[in-house]
């Protein structure tokens, strides 16, 4: 059951993320899995309204049933209610791009996004934890039990993604240094760019973070204004 969750749940992130219709062979090689079991899911998927098929032979995309559930309500929405003003104010006077993410097993989620450069805007997608600064800073504020599954979990971040972070008790010495820094800054040199990241409550007793990236060298004054929009989201929340 959970290997065939894991395959749906795939073709339905793939469909969300297109700009169109896709073909199977075009789904089978985004997901990886063989054509003929995209052919199989897929009926099923249109069949319940989770996807839409054009025509007879013709390509898929998401159904109705996920706009039908999105249309409630936003992913996170009393956190995203909370974030979007200071967010905003921050891409209106710095040039960077604000993010809001979260974690979900085992990966990190951004939830909204806004700025000139912003990804997926209200719908979310999931990225990597060890190459952002949201993603380090999430991970050093979870309780200890569950940063201890975690990190059993994702084992060390490359040397290449984490210079200096070699062994397991350095890695929690590194997240234990950005817990009490209160923000943290990643270089991605290959990119040519900062991201910066600080630590807000989720609205539902946990942790969320706020993070922003822009051209490097970043903007003078990029992590005061990303503390200072940290402060605004808490406050927000009550």
């Amino acid at each position: 059951m959970a290997r065939l969750l894991d395959r749906v749940s795939t073709l339905l992130a793939c469909l969300g993320e297109a700009e169109g219709a896709l073909a199977v062979g075009d789904l089978a090689a985004a997901t990886g899995l063989p054509p003929a079991t995209c052919t199989r899911l897929l009926k099923d998927l249109v069949r319940l309204g989770w996807a839409d098929q054009e025509a007879n032979r013709g390509g898929y995309r998401l159904g109705p049933r996920p706009f039908a559930l999105a249309a409630g309500q936003p992913y996170r929405s009393r956190l995203i209610a909370a974030a979007a003003a200071p967010m905003r104010e921050l891409v209106a006077a710095l040039p960077c791009t604000a993010m809001l993410c979260v974690l979900r097993p085992w990966r990190r989620v951004v939830v909204w996004e806004c700025g000139p450069r912003a990804r997926g805007g209200a719908r979310p997608y999931e990225d990597g934890v060890w190459d952002s600064a949201t993603g380090r800073m999430l991970l050093a504020h979870l309780p200890a039990r569950q940063r201890r599954r975690w990190l059993d979990h994702l084992g060390l971040p490359p040397a290449t993604v984490w210079p200096g972070v070699a062994t397991h008790a350095e890695l929690v010495q590194a997240l234990a240094a950005i817990r009490r820094e209160g923000a943290v800054q990643v270089r991605q040199r290959a990119r040519a760019m900062v991201a910066c990241g600080v630590a807000v409550p989720d609205g539902a007793g946990g942790s969320a973070a706020l993070g922003a990236w822009a051209a490097d060298p970043p903007p003078p004054g990029l992590v005061q204004a990303l503390r200072a929009a940290g402060a605004a989201v808490r406050a927000a929340l009550g």
